[in-house]
């Protein structure tokens, strides 16, 4: 049999993610306030009308706080119900140490052939979580697609923060299956890819 060069093959791998979840903070209700203003602005997260159906993490809470966003999981399918983020273009905040690769590939760590392993949420039974080989298993028929927009949270003061964001993005709990064709936005006209850029 032929050898085939490793710099060829497709790898499924992690995108790189800190695994020390105690300082996450999750979404700010906070985050638009200005001091200028008199009257301070509090956009509460969203909460489900029957709270019964949300699933209840090993902390006892409903609430999965990630950074720069949290996510609520709908028990019984196994995705996220409710999501919300602080959203920041603020370019200090985007870029805040010159030098460093804020690509996605940078920030992810992951090679050029590499695919995306995503991971499930240790905060949270598995048995609440749809795993990575959901997607990978299914003869593409979807792809794995963020509830939660990486590029829209991956912003910080520093950027180990701005990257551990990029990573948090990842987790199974912030993906939602897509439909390939129409996920896609380098493929295509006016799919969601495009309508989210």
């Amino acid at each position: 049999a032929e050898s085939i060069a490793a710099d060829v093959l497709e790898a499924m791998r992690e995108p790189f993610r800190d695994t020390d979840y105690s300082s996450r903070t999750g979404y700010d209700p906070g985050f638009l306030n200005d001091p200028a203003l008199r009257v301070p602005i509090n956009i509460p997260m969203p909460g489900a009308d029957d709270p019964d159906i949300l699933a209840t993490a090993k902390n006892g809470g409903d609430t999965l706080d990630y950074q720069n966003f949290s996510v609520k999981m709908h028990a019984k399918r196994r995705l996220a119900l409710i999501t919300a983020s602080n959203v920041s273009k603020e370019p200090k905040l985007r870029r805040p140490e010159e030098g460093r690769d804020y690509t996605r590939r940078g920030l992810s760590g992951l090679g050029e052939k590499d695919q995306e392993r995503w991971f499930t949420d240790p905060r949270l039974d598995e048995k609440l979580q749809i795993p990575d080989v959901f997607f990978t298993k299914d003869r593409g028929s979807f792809d794995k697609g963020h509830v939660v927009r990486r590029d829209d949270v991956a912003w910080g003061p520093t950027y180990d923060i701005l990257r551990r964001a990029n990573g948090d993005t990842y987790h199974v709990t912030n993906c939602s299956p897509q439909v390939a064709g129409f996920n896609r936005s380098a493929e295509g006209v006016d799919n969601w890819g495009d309508l989210e850029n």
